[in-house]
């Protein structure tokens, strides 16, 4: 793997294939995940430092079996948290989705059974999501979360043993409007420091 320059979260991957001696190059990757088995490996890749509306990113499919790279979704949204299930072939992701009413980034829940492979019953996410192979869930968007909750990647979806039911992290929705903002309409960014001294001081 060649890593990163310093302060950028991209990196190319080399996966090299011990039988034929050649190697597979996979560019601006910002996550990966190994599958506990069936030699997988999920990736996202995120072109633009995953700006909004950037056209090229996906979620992506390495199957080392047949050195074949498959691409599951893709969108201008970016990819986090991907999770395999151990020890098998069910695999889980978030999938921003950026509203301008809300300062902050939900998250789409996609889920598959056994990917690329022969499908299976999809895992349960939240029941207002329908039922396929793969699923997709925004659970903002309905009443499987709170209201005004969103599924947030502070968490990593995890599976139960069973792969029946996958879990994730929910936090309540930052309005913009909450926010304060300068003259430009841009959000402040100010930090103000007080020495311990003089609040002691001040509270005399």
């Amino acid at each position: 793997m060649k890593y990163a320059a310093d302060g950028k979260k991209r990196s190319d991957v080399m996966v090299p294939s011990l039988a034929t001696g050649t190697r597979l190059v996979l560019n601006i990757v910002t996550e990966q995940a190994w599958s506990g088995t069936g030699a997988k490996l999920a990736f996202a890749i995120t072109v633009d430092g995953g700006a909004t509306d950037s056209a090229g990113n996906a979620l992506q499919l390495y199957d080392g079996r047949i050195g074949a790279v498959q691409v599951l979704d893709a969108s201008s949204s970016v990819n986090r948290g991907i999770a395999w299930r151990t020890n098998s072939g069910d695999l889980a992701v978030l999938r921003s989705v950026a509203v301008k009413e809300f300062a902050d980034t939900a998250h789409t829940i996609l889920a598959w059974r056994v990917v690329g492979g022969d499908s299976a019953p999809a895992p349960r996410v939240p029941d207002a999501c329908p039922t396929r192979a793969r699923r997709e869930c925004d659970a903002s968007a309905t009443q499987a979360a709170p209201a005004r909750f969103l599924v947030a990647d502070y968490r990593r979806p995890s599976w139960s043993k069973d792969g029946r039911t996958l879990y994730v992290g929910l936090r309540r929705r930052e309005p913009a409007t909450e926010l304060p903002k300068n003259g430009d309409g841009k959000v402040s960014e100010v930090e103000i420091w007080l020495e311990r001294k003089k609040l002691l001081d001040a509270n005399k």
